[in-house]
């Protein structure tokens, strides 16, 4: 019989080692991506490092109000300024104030925060106000405690002297006016000096659509050497100013909007330099060659509060 052949004869080859391993390789990593799946639902397979969690402990904003019945609150400032690298804060109310709440924010989005006296602390949500906490007189020493992410904690604290010396409220029916190449501010004597006599006024500046997040990018468009006199009702921001961030001069320009705030101070007669200031009204506006006029109702009758400012 004779034997029919169909196709080419293979002959056996032996494969060298560096071959026998690339085959495994590929072997290898065909077989991968059939692995992850069920290593990826069972949690076993991770395709890169973990995401450090956050240390941010910081604070964002803090607003503080205070009630005569616990039930109606009216917002108050203290001292110095709010920043998120301070930790510790001063204001005072008259005897009639028993409550007071705070408002904090929190930087970072992961943070926990909690407000209220030691021993009787309340978790609250960032950017809502905290529960009406009760005021002795005398010192009340309130905290924000921030959590962050990964467990670091700071605490921020506020005291409230409930009975002590009184800041000055704020000037009254502020406005803004432009010009061409000027910024007008105009406003109204404070109801309330607190308890120091009338001191004076503070004007501040800073360019552009929204105030700072940082208190240090505002300008003092009046030397705190020399602010303006307590019977001054007015100022006109035009010019030449110093940035003092960069130590460079701004000319004020027409279509650039800028931020301009007013505050008023009672004033130590003993020429110690000590202040008792209000918080700041802050107007926003762009020169023009047309002017124009806007107008922001105060709530300047809060006479006796405590209120808004770090002492320069």
């Amino acid at each position: 019989m004779q034997l029919r052949r169909y196709g080419p004869i293979m002959k056996s080859r032996r494969m060298r080692p560096d071959q026998r391993a690339g085959r495994s390789r590929r072997r290898f990593s065909l077989f991968l991506p059939a692995l992850a799946l069920p290593l990826g639902a069972l949690g076993l397979f991770t395709a890169g490092p973990a995401q450090a969690q956050s240390s941010d402990v910081r604070l964002r904003a803090l607003t503080v109000e205070v009630s005569t019945d616990g039930v109606n609150f009216t917002s108050i400032g203290f001292i110095p300024e709010f920043s998120a690298r301070q930790t510790k804060y001063d204001t005072a109310v008259q005897p009639s104030y028993t409550h007071a709440r705070l408002t904090p924010s929190a930087n970072h989005s992961a943070a926990t925060l909690a407000v209220g006296k030691a021993g009787s602390m309340r978790a609250v949500s960032s950017g809502s106000r905290s529960a009406a906490i009760a005021l002795n007189t005398g010192s009340n020493f309130i905290v924000v405690k921030v959590t962050a992410e990964d467990g670091s904690v700071r605490d921020y604290t506020l005291n409230v002297t409930r009975g002590g010396r009184t800041f000055s409220s704020p000037p009254r029916n502020v406005q803004v006016s432009a010009g061409d190449g000027s910024l007008t501010l105009t406003w109204e004597p404070p109801a309330y000096w607190g308890s120091f006599p009338a001191g004076g006024y503070d004007v501040d500046w800073y360019a552009g659509a929204s105030p700072p997040t940082d208190e240090l990018d505002w300008n003092r468009a009046t030397r705190s050497v020399f602010p303006l006199a307590p019977t001054a009702t007015s100022y006109k921001f035009t010019g030449n100013h110093v940035i003092h961030r960069t130590n460079t001069s701004h000319r004020v320009t027409n279509g650039t909007t800028y931020q301009l705030r007013v505050r008023a101070f009672g004033a130590n007669p003993d020429d110690s330099g000590d202040r008792l200031p209000s918080f700041w009204v802050t107007m926003s506006d762009s020169p023009t060659a047309q002017p124009q006029v806007q107008t922001q109702s105060s709530n300047a009758d809060l006479s006796g509060l405590a209120a808004s400012s770090a002492t320069s």
